[in-house]
Protein backbone atom coordinates (compact mmCIF):
# COMPACT_ATOMS: atom_id res chain seq x y z
CA UNK A 1 0.00 0.00 0.00
CA UNK A 2 2.74 2.50 0.96
CA UNK A 3 4.97 1.35 -1.89
CA UNK A 4 2.19 1.98 -4.41
CA UNK A 5 1.48 5.58 -3.43
CA UNK A 6 1.01 7.40 -6.71
CA UNK A 7 2.34 10.82 -5.80
CA UNK A 8 5.67 9.36 -4.69
CA UNK A 9 5.31 10.57 -1.09
CA UNK A 10 5.92 8.49 2.00
CA UNK A 11 3.00 9.75 4.04
CA UNK A 12 -0.63 8.80 3.67
CA UNK A 13 -3.75 10.34 5.09
CA UNK A 14 -6.66 8.46 6.68
CA UNK A 15 -8.63 8.26 3.44
CA UNK A 16 -5.70 6.78 1.52
CA UNK A 17 -5.13 4.27 4.33
CA UNK A 18 -8.78 3.14 4.37
CA UNK A 19 -8.90 2.97 0.56
CA UNK A 20 -5.73 0.88 0.58
CA UNK A 21 -7.15 -1.49 3.19
CA UNK A 22 -10.38 -1.83 1.24
CA UNK A 23 -8.45 -2.79 -1.91
CA UNK A 24 -6.66 -5.69 -0.20
CA UNK A 25 -7.70 -9.07 -1.50
CA UNK A 26 -7.08 -12.55 -0.22
CA UNK A 27 -6.04 -13.72 3.21
CA UNK A 28 -3.51 -11.75 5.18
CA UNK A 29 -0.50 -13.99 5.45
CA UNK A 30 1.65 -14.16 8.56
CA UNK A 31 4.75 -13.24 6.56
CA UNK A 32 3.04 -10.05 5.35
CA UNK A 33 2.19 -9.17 8.94
CA UNK A 34 5.75 -9.84 10.07
CA UNK A 35 7.16 -7.70 7.26
CA UNK A 36 4.75 -4.88 8.10
CA UNK A 37 5.65 -5.09 11.79
CA UNK A 38 9.37 -5.04 10.92
CA UNK A 39 8.93 -1.88 8.85
CA UNK A 40 6.97 -0.19 11.63
CA UNK A 41 9.59 -1.23 14.20
CA UNK A 42 12.36 0.21 12.01
CA UNK A 43 10.49 3.52 11.66
CA UNK A 44 9.88 3.68 15.42
CA UNK A 45 13.55 2.95 16.07
CA UNK A 46 14.60 5.77 13.74
CA UNK A 47 12.15 8.14 15.43
CA UNK A 48 13.42 7.19 18.89
CA UNK A 49 17.02 7.71 17.77
CA UNK A 50 16.20 11.13 16.32
CA UNK A 51 14.33 12.12 19.49
CA UNK A 52 17.38 11.18 21.55
CA UNK A 53 19.57 13.34 19.28
CA UNK A 54 17.19 16.28 19.62
CA UNK A 55 17.11 15.92 23.40
CA UNK A 56 20.93 15.85 23.53
CA UNK A 57 21.11 19.01 21.39
CA UNK A 58 18.52 20.68 23.60
CA UNK A 59 20.53 19.79 26.72
CA UNK A 60 23.74 21.19 25.19
CA UNK A 61 21.96 24.41 24.20
CA UNK A 62 20.40 24.75 27.63
CA UNK A 63 23.75 24.18 29.33
CA UNK A 64 25.48 26.74 27.11
CA UNK A 65 22.73 29.29 27.74
CA UNK A 66 22.94 28.75 31.50
CA UNK A 67 26.71 29.25 31.37
CA UNK A 68 26.33 32.50 29.42
CA UNK A 69 23.65 33.82 31.76
CA UNK A 70 25.78 32.99 34.80
CA UNK A 71 28.75 34.84 33.30
CA UNK A 72 26.64 37.88 32.49
CA UNK A 73 25.14 37.89 35.97
CA UNK A 74 28.59 37.58 37.59
CA UNK A 75 30.02 40.65 35.83
CA UNK A 76 29.91 43.80 37.92
CA UNK A 77 27.66 46.56 36.65
CA UNK A 78 29.93 49.10 34.92
CA UNK A 79 27.53 51.91 35.71
CA UNK A 80 26.04 54.34 33.25
CA UNK A 81 27.57 54.40 29.82
CA UNK A 82 28.47 57.57 28.04
CA UNK A 83 27.17 57.80 24.54
CA UNK A 84 29.61 59.05 21.94
CA UNK A 85 28.35 61.95 19.89
CA UNK A 86 28.03 61.28 16.23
Amino acid sequence: MLDQKQDGGHEINATEFVDGCMSLKGPFKAIEGAMFKQRIDQKLSCLAERLTEIQAQQLKSSTALSYILERVAAKPDPGPRLMASV
